[in-house]
């Protein structure tokens, strides 16, 4: 566990039209991008928020593709979006790169899968030709020689998400006895658990049917010093309902609000 003042307090929030569907972190400049979705008008948008400077440096970005594109990867200033080309064949898909500073699209390839991005470079598969596996220059799109030997997929080591426990198991059995007794609730299902700061940050799911979900936060002597509703009459559960970044916790309240937490 790390040591800190065992302080947090609320430092901003957005709030989107659409349901955030998916997030996704640049380790980099710690830059969060969203990407929220409105049913009703089939219509997805994206958004990139400096967490740090609490900027939204820009908001409602739409692509021609009104719907079944979504977030892939980040890397070097360049966003990896995936589009579905085929809405019977959820396999059948394109890669596209969009230059986050410039606010502009660098190229496209079609029948494309991208398994992973590393060192400049983004590595999948034709599945045009047999799911051919191939090597893209992220800044041009054209295919390079670069063996996916000679680089490592990188890790979001900056980027710090929670433990999971099942119900059943010992470690679900001792969050729950603990929450119990300092909450009054009795959680099911699943716990999302993280130590950081010389505090405790647990996600629970309460009820049967209609679930709830809480996020509190307990200082080093077990009191709490943070409890928020992420949501109520949910259907089902979610995993990683928060994470950490540059020494803020950020999790999402009520499917459309994205909240930051800064311990100090």
């Amino acid at each position: 566990m790390s040591t800190g003042s065992g302080r947090i307090e609320f430092d901003s929030s957005q709030t989107f039209s659409g349901v955030i569907w998916k997030t996704l972190v640049d380790d980099q400049s710690n830059v969060i991008y969203i990407e929220s979705r409105d049913g009703e008008e089939r219509k997805v948008t994206f958004a990139a928020w400096d967490i740090v400077h609490n900027e939204m440096l820009w908001s409602d970005v739409e692509f021609e593709e009104k719907w079944w594109i979504s977030l892939g990867f980040v890397q070097d200033g360049i966003l990896l979006l995936t589009h579905y080309t085929d809405t019977n064949n959820p396999d059948n898909k394109s890669v596209m790169a969009f230059d986050v500073q410039r606010k502009q699209m660098l190229w496209w390839k079609n029948n494309f899968v991208v398994a992973y991005v590393a060192a400049g470079r983004v590595v999948g598969h034709d599945i045009k030709f047999g799911s051919r596996q191939v090597t893209l220059d992220i800044i041009s799109g054209n295919e390079v020689q670069n063996s996916p030997g000679e680089f490592h997929a990188s890790q979001n080591l900056k980027v710090i998400q929670p433990l999971q426990y099942i119900q059943g198991t010992s470690h679900f059995d001792t969050v729950k006895a603990f929450i119990e007794r300092k909450c009054a609730i009795s959680p099911t299902h699943v716990v999302e658990y993280c130590e950081y700061s010389s505090m405790i940050i647990v996600s629970v799911y309460t009820g049967t049917t209609d679930l709830a979900n809480y996020l509190m936060v307990f200082n080093s002597e077990g009191d709490i010093v943070l409890k928020e509703q992420l949501g109520e009459n949910l259907k089902g559960i979610a995993y990683d309902t928060f994470f950490i970044l540059a020494g803020f916790l950020i999790f999402v309240k009520n499917k459309r609000e994205l909240i930051s937490y800064r311990f100090v």
